[in-house]
């Protein structure tokens, strides 16, 4: 399939967004500028030098200038999870009040996490849609920024799961070691030479074995309700890229078949002149072979007057 590079284009079109121009709203007018016509600075201001790389463009497409928006959820997405494993690798501490904070800490930068990975993904599988008419040229270009923007995305995401796997993993490290001490004597050790008795009684100590193993199974099916959901998450993230991955794939292919369509016609086209200049071949053989007769006959009729 022909193909064109077009990313000496784009990234000239990307500096032309980085250099336009701040409109300043006047109170004269009574509102603020449209946001979908920013004038632009020209990329050269010798009026002499013709370059190839892009036309002079005075207006930007409104489609494109969301392409700075979604890098920046990028950022703040990748910031997060940053932030996120500083926060998770801490370790709890035995005051009550501050592992509450924390733990509240660590569900609202998850969710937010989560909430940028959805709105970011919507943004670029929306991407040109409410656009009216693109070149093709723009539509291959939209394409493109969508393939690589989801690629990033898709990694983002892996590494979202993967910290969360690892933090999933370190509690359950935790909560093993804290049960393996419980159930030391090293407790009933230093009280031993005490008195007082502090024991339970046996249907006391039953029923907080019960009530802690409840707890134990509810922690365990929390946790595979989480990791469910969040292979649930991963897994529609890795179907999108496909889909998307998979429009491409169609796009090609639709190229490629009115490319051979466009050969068809003209090869018909082809035939049916070939066709016209046969047709027309015979006419002029039969015309040439009744003028060649015609020659030969008036020869003979005169060859036959002479001796006579």
């Amino acid at each position: 399939m022909a193909t064109r590079n077009r990313t000496s284009a784009f990234n000239a079109l990307k500096e032309e967004l980085k250099n336009r121009r701040t409109v300043k709203s006047t109170a004269y007018y009574g509102h603020e500028p449209d946001s979908d016509n920013i004038p632009l600075n020209p990329i050269n201001n010798n009026p002499n030098n013709n370059s190839n790389l892009l036309p002079s463009l005075t207006v930007i497409p409104a489609w494109m200038q969301r392409i700075s928006l979604i890098d920046s959820n990028i950022i703040k997405i990748k910031t997060l999870i940053d932030s996120l494993s500083d926060v998770q690798s801490e370790l709890p501490k035995f005051d009550g009040g501050a592992q509450t904070n924390q733990e509240r800490r660590i569900e609202d930068m998850t969710a937010d996490v989560s909430r940028l990975l959805k709105v970011t993904h919507k943004q670029v599988s929306t991407l040109g849609e409410d656009a009216k008419t693109l070149t093709s040229e723009e539509v291959k270009m939209k394409k493109n920024i969508q393939s690589t923007k989801s690629q990033q995305l898709h990694d983002l995401t892996i590494l979202f799961r993967q910290k969360q796997r690892n933090y999933l993993t370190q509690l359950q490290r935790r909560s093993n070691n804290l049960n393996d001490w419980e159930n030391t004597d090293e407790i009933t050790n230093l009280l031993g030479d005490d008195d007082t008795n502090f024991d339970f009684s046996d249907e006391q100590k039953q029923i907080v074995e019960e009530l802690e193993h409840v707890a134990n199974q509810r922690n365990k099916e929390i946790i595979e309700i989480v990791k469910s959901v969040q292979d649930l998450s991963g897994m529609f993230q890795d179907i999108s890229l496909l889909v998307i991955e998979q429009g491409t794939l169609m796009d090609q292919i639709d190229y490629n078949l009115s490319r051979t369509e466009e050969a068809v016609a003209e090869g018909r086209d082809n035939v049916v002149v070939t066709n016209q200049l046969h047709k027309e071949y015979r006419t002029r053989l039969c015309i040439l072979l009744i003028l060649v007769a015609l020659i030969i006959t008036m020869v003979f009729v005169m060859i036959i007057k002479a001796f006579i």
